[in-house]
């Protein structure tokens, strides 16, 4: 059974060892692939063996495998850089129909005979330059460069990505196609029988809740200030779970020098159940971000089934169409801001009594991350 399946070689460093954006779209795009197509073998490259056992989901084994197994491999002996300039070798002897390379860039050195599949998230390092350091914004635009380049097929996350994208990268036309970003496969668990996660974490305030890596475009310092001025017209704590960033500092302190501390709490490098378990404890959701390529919490909290209010940015308006009871604000503005906390504690107030306004949204959203309708999708690019 396994020998007749088409292999699909990924790139699988982010699968293995990063547990924020770039690693959970990759588990996810695995995961979707071994539960709905009957045919696609998954083989996972990466130049060190994972320190942890790689099937990340509570989901049981049967659920994850009953469609095949994951083949993970890597090396005997490598090289320096050898994620660059060896895994296409390495690759062109494992028998594979495609290549996919999960997070903004490719190997050299992969053979003709083999489809390369790249995903690029975004070019937020175009967009906001300010953001990154003159070494980073080097580098991601060489390996994007080079993945334009090579790529039969580049998947984009979003139509605002696939603009950004052919913006500053001509070379890319013709070659994108967008497929939206499954969410982890957990977050559906309660739908199929399973209890709710539990977590570990003492807390006994209803609380609003955002989950995003700590860095200047999540714009967690604005949100706070927001916070501090109208923490006495909100009912609610804020729970900030993310992985610690270059504002986790400012964070820190500005929580502490405003007196928050008993308000907000803040959690890194949870588990991805335990992560499951507080959005689906949060009694809303808010995402104050800037700029993104998708914003895969958004999708998530829409699966946990909790009033959201969300940044006016291109990319969210893109998920949620012309849907009703939308709340969003200008992520720049401290006033937005304020006035977002105090409306969405009313659509939450509003729920629990039995009217809830964002059913549409929330159902708008799941429907463009269906992981079936992904999975299927990706395979016709591999099949090509």
């Amino acid at each position: 059974m396994i020998a007749s399946k088409i292999r699909v070689g990924f790139d699988a460093k982010r699968y293995f060892f990063n547990r924020s954006g770039l690693g959970n779209y990759s588990r996810s795009i695995v995961f979707s692939l071994m539960k709905y197509t009957d045919d696609i073998l998954p083989v996972l490259i990466t130049s060190k063996k994972p320190h942890r056992h790689w099937r990340e989901s509570s989901i049981p084994d049967r659920e994850l495998s009953k469609n095949g197994i994951i083949e993970a491999i890597s090396p005997k002996k490598k090289s320096f850089a050898w994620r660059t300039l060896g895994m296409g070798s390495f690759a062109a002897n494992q028998k594979l129909k495609a290549f996919h390379g999960l997070s903004n860039e490719m190997p050299i050195n992969l053979p003709s005979n083999i489809r390369k599949i790249c995903t690029i998230h975004d070019v937020i390092f175009k967009d906001h330059p300010s953001h990154y350091s003159f070494f980073d914004r080097t580098i991601y635009d060489l390996k994007t460069k080079y993945a334009v380049k090579v790529s039969d097929t580049i998947v984009v996350t979003s139509k605002v990505t696939e603009q950004s994208l052919l913006k500053y990268y001509s070379k890319a036309e013709g070659k994108t196609q967008v497929i939206y970003q499954p969410i982890h496969p957990d977050f559906y668990l309660e739908k199929i029988g399973f209890p709710k996660p539990q977590i570990s974490y003492n807390l006994q305030h209803p609380y609003i809740i955002y989950h995003s890596t700590f860095n200047k475009r999540k714009n967690h310092l604005r949100l706070l200030q927001a916070y501090a001025q109208i923490r006495h017209q909100v009912d609610y704590h804020l729970v900030l779970v993310g992985i610690e960033g270059n504002t986790t500092k400012l964070v820190q302190e500005f929580i502490a020098e405003n007196g928050l501390s008993h308000l907000v709490h803040l959690f890194d490098y949870v588990s991805q159940s335990e992560l499951i378990g507080l959005c689906k404890s949060a009694k809303g959701f808010i995402y104050p971000s800037i700029s993104e390529g998708f914003g895969i919490p958004l999708a998530e909290a829409a699966a946990c089934d909790i009033p959201m209010a969300i940044s006016r940015i291109p990319i969210f308006s893109e998920l949620i169409g012309d849907s009703n009871g939308v709340l969003d604000f200008d992520p720049r503005s401290e006033q937005e801001l304020m006035e977002a906390f105090i409306k969405l504690q009313n659509l939450i107030y509003q729920k629990e009594n039995g009217i809830d306004v964002q059913i549409q949204m929330r159902e708008t959203i799941l429907a463009k991350v269906d992981p079936a309708e992904i999975a299927r999708k990706l395979k016709s690019l591999y099949l090509k």
